[in-house]
């Protein structure tokens, strides 16, 4: 559990706000130099989009990559000996597909946030225990997409994207090495050489597109003018006073072996 922030009301220091002033909630946080406010519910699902279309560049770079080794007139094999590069395919790879289905359920409770809790706080706990896929079905039909559920994005999340990073987060012999020949793309780092990732992210990716275009509409078509009432400015009372940093220190063991 985090140390205690305590906080108190400083009514000297209230200003006053004028209609139609930007309120922000504010997270707290403590820090070995003092407390530190920001953003509270921070649009987080947004900081996976920024990862995933980053990845998604860097991914298709290193495919290009790939296509570009030469044919092999023995075997008529590409053969990719660049360790380095086949090191870049699978870390980008494995932060698109992790990163791509942590976007959705960070978008899916930010929607769901909005739909659902201001109405019925016990219908929003419900449908926050629920798995992903099911809470997209909810959203789908709250938004009328009803539709989306038979799209390829969809499919495509919940088979191939879920089933690569089920194998990422739980490496077994199996799915590190296939020996069959015919269930490579089980592998993940097979999957991503064959670029086959890019096209199941690019139909997952127009299926978030979608939700989040239909979520902004719903928003604005769900505007109310609302009523907030502050008792005064908040300072902070913490358990010593912040402190200024001198100097920046390089650690050493923070760095992994690799």
């Amino acid at each position: 559990m985090g140390r205690k922030i305590e906080t108190q009301i400083d009514r000297s220091k209230d200003k006053g706000n004028e209609k139609g002033d930007v309120v922000m909630l504010a997270q707290h946080a403590r820090t070995s130099l003092g407390a530190v406010s920001f953003l509270g519910q921070a649009p987080t699902y947004a900081y996976y989009a920024n990862i995933v279309n980053q990845s998604y560049e860097k991914s298709h770079l290193l495919h290009n990559h790939v296509q570009e080794l030469p044919i092999s007139k023995d075997s008529n094999f590409r053969y990719l000996f660049d360790n380095n590069l086949l090191a870049e395919i699978y870390e980008e790879g494995s932060k698109l597909t992790a990163n791509i289905y942590l976007m959705f359920e960070h978008l899916a409770l930010h929607v769901g946030i909005t739909i659902f809790r201001s109405g019925d706080k016990r219908l929003f706990e419900g449908y926050e225990g629920k798995l992903l896929k099911d809470k997209l079905k909810d959203l789908f039909k709250s938004l009328d997409l009803e539709d989306l559920e038979r799209s390829e994005g969809y499919g495509v999340l919940f088979a191939d994207i879920m089933r690569a990073r089920h194998a990422i987060n739980h490496p077994k012999s199996t799915n590190i090495y296939a020996v069959d020949s015919d269930r490579w793309d089980e592998v993940p780092i097979a999957w991503f050489v064959s670029g086959k990732h890019l096209n199941a992210c690019e139909k997952s990716i127009s299926l978030y597109n979608k939700l989040h275009d239909a979520w902004t509409q719903y928003m604005k078509a769900h505007e109310i003018p609302g009523e907030i009432i502050i008792d005064g400015p908040i300072v902070f009372d913490g358990y010593s006073a912040p402190k200024n940093r001198k100097d920046i220190l390089n650690s050493e063991y923070g760095k992994l072996q690799t």
